[in-house]
């Protein structure tokens, strides 16, 4: 129970759109996005995963791979935080047996994906016809590449709140005044097209974590996005400060509002920035017995 026995609700809002140059080439949106609503004693369990197949002539099933991601996210994240009584728990847990957990869970998943449906003979021919022999011996010895993916994932409670992301894209925290941070440190391997993920080994060792104790308010709003929406920017300043300015039109007008015109932003955002699939998540932080908008996806 918080000590000033505020209720702490969190509306939750976002979208996933199909990058403008994925249209006109005629590939499918690679992203995947989910979240979950849950009541608490004093408040509510939000729960947002966010994921990005690779694309690409080597990952032609990434999207089925981040879709694995985001629906292993949401069920590991939920059960941590059912079964675990205190917040030493959770920050260990975190800490030593999250990541391990949810590549796991995504390689069992995947290997079943691969019993029912085996790597077919055309599959094969049209990659070596693309990419050449080493992407074929590559596929050969690590089938799991073909799903290769991003994951970044938030449990936000009246509490605490868990951040965890393997590869590219973006968490930003924007505080009760509208000042922006990360989590964690950028990862200085994520440069160019290069990411780490899911597909690679002992990708278990690549995630990023961070566990916040919400102490007095709870951030006023958390963003998450794949790297299509940050690559529609000119820099990380004007990406930065897109996390205030939404939280600013959340205020003066309604959270509602920006979620009738998300889509159409992702969409600009993709024509006129990255061209790539973008997804975007956002949670808003309200007091008191305020509805929410969040809903399961």
């Amino acid at each position: 129970m918080r000590a000033n026995n505020e209720t702490i609700l969190w509306q939750y809002i976002g979208n996933s759109v199909r990058g403008a140059s994925h249209i006109r080439n005629g590939l499918v949106n690679q992203d995947a996005l989910k979240s979950s609503l849950a009541e608490a004693e004093f408040g509510q369990v939000l729960c947002i995963a966010v994921a990005d197949g690779h694309g690409g002539n080597k990952y032609f099933r990434s999207n089925v791979g981040a879709k694995y991601a985001v629906d292993i996210a949401l069920d590991t994240l939920t059960l941590i935080n059912k079964e675990m009584k205190d917040l030493s728990s959770v920050k260990r847990t975190l800490e030593e047996q999250l990541p391990k957990i949810l590549v796991q869970k995504w390689i069992e998943a995947i290997n079943e994906h691969l019993v029912q449906n085996p790597i077919s003979d055309d599959e094969l021919s049209a990659l070596e016809t693309k990419e050449g022999k080493s992407s074929l011996d590559a596929i050969k010895k690590n089938n799991l590449l073909i799903y290769g993916a991003t994951l970044l994932s938030v449990l936000l409670t009246e509490s605490y709140a868990i951040y965890l992301q393997i590869g590219d894209g973006d968490i930003l925290i924007v505080d009760q005044e509208g000042e922006v941070n990360r989590p964690y440190e950028n990862d200085d391997r994520l440069i160019a097209n290069e990411t780490t993920s899911l597909c690679s080994r002992d990708a278990w060792r690549d995630f990023r974590s961070a566990f916040q104790v919400f102490s007095g308010k709870p951030p006023a709003l958390i963003l998450i996005s794949t790297d299509g929406y940050a690559n529609s920017f000119q820099s990380e300043s004007e990406f930065k400060k897109v996390g205030t300015d939404i939280l600013g039109m959340i205020r003066a007008e309604s959270i509602e509002k920006i979620n009738n015109e998300l889509e159409q932003w992702l969409n600009e955002a993709s024509e006129q920035g990255s061209g790539d699939d973008i997804s975007l998540a956002l949670a808003y932080c309200v007091t008191g017995r305020n509805e929410s908008l969040a809903e399961s996806r």
